[in-house]
């Protein structure tokens, strides 16, 4: 939307607090945070934006669950994309290019536990929630697919020399278990789920690309130094995260980028707590989470800059 990086952190940096002010529920039999700080906010960035608003000035891939049908959403503001503008089989019907970005965005952001479902968007009525649940929480091998699929209209080529993709991270965190009742083990091994599929991401387009600076997948694949494991790389890739844990955790996997490391001191168990809950906004923690995003940005900039023949410029 042409908004600068320092104006995006300054809007992060007003609404966050707005939408965890104050828990409602323990998100048992509802959800934890009330929908309306989050829509206010998103109607103030988006107001009437639909998904073909001019105002749009790069590529735009969007991802929710809907699950009264059972299927993942991506959606796309390509005019190529097969339903972008299809053929609509009823008067009440709304093609997709006429969605509300704030819409299609909360749904986005809808995460169980922490807000209701989007149960409106357009005429349809439709119960979407975060993309994370259908496994899209690191949407980047998703998003390989469709620059490259034909019914997304792109059709980009896929070689290293044509397509450079950067998969920037929120912070990864080692789902572990204290819980000493079934209930609570299951509802941790469901949390893990996520941040499990998201390392998996990373470990198939690490497999598949160039990628000058790998990220530690495990104690097997350690950095997956003899990758790419196909005859040619189909694409330049580099994941760029945090891990929200101290050096010395788990041995020293992935060190340099252990939140210990990048701030060259020992986390309290009260900070790792914090910066490893998303609802946790006071300003300490707002501080901390974007001075660790900092100095690891500037270690992959340093160390695997974009390559020149990707710079717009």
């Amino acid at each position: 939307m042409g908004m600068s990086v320092a104006e995006i952190s300054a809007f992060y940096k007003l609404v966050l607090p707005r939408l965890f002010r104050r828990a409602r529920s323990l998100g048992i039999f509802g959800s934890r945070f009330d929908n309306r700080p989050l829509r206010d906010a998103l109607n103030e960035a988006f107001a009437d934006e639909t998904l073909k608003s001019e105002k749009l000035r790069t590529g735009l891939a969007l991802f929710a669950k809907r699950l009264d049908t059972g299927m993942p959403w991506a959606l796309t503001n390509n005019p190529g994309w097969y339903y972008f503008q299809s053929i609509t089989p009823d008067p009440t019907y709304l093609s997709n290019a006429d969605l509300r970005l704030r819409k299609l965005v909360q749904a986005s952001a809808a995460a169980p536990h922490y807000f209701d479902p989007v149960s409106k968007i357009g005429k349809h009525k439709a119960v979407l929630v975060d993309g994370a649940v259908a496994g899209l929480n690191n949407p980047a091998l998703e998003l390989v697919m469709i620059a490259s699929d034909p019914a997304y209209g792109f059709g980009w080529r896929l070689s290293a020399e044509n397509i450079y993709l950067m998969s920037v991270g929120t912070g990864l965190i080692r789902q572990r278990s204290k819980a000493a009742i079934y209930a609570g083990l299951t509802i941790d091994s469901l949390r893990g789920v996520i941040n499990d599929v998201g390392l998996q991401q990373v470990a198939y387009l690490q497999a598949l690309s160039e990628c000058p600076l790998k990220w530690w997948i495990n104690s097997e694949k350690k950095d997956q130094f003899a990758a790419p494991y196909c005859p040619a790389p189909l694409l330049h890739y580099q994941r760029c995260d945090v891990r929200l844990e101290n050096a010395h955790e788990f041995s020293d996997e992935g060190s340099e980028f252990k939140a210990s490391s990048l701030l060259q001191r020992r986390l309290s168990d009260r900070e790792l707590r914090s910066i490893a809950d998303m609802s946790s906004v006071g300003q300490g923690n707002l501080d901390l989470l974007e001075q660790l995003g900092h100095r690891a940005g500037t270690i992959y900039v340093a160390k695997a800059p974009p390559p020149v023949r990707f710079d717009p410029r």
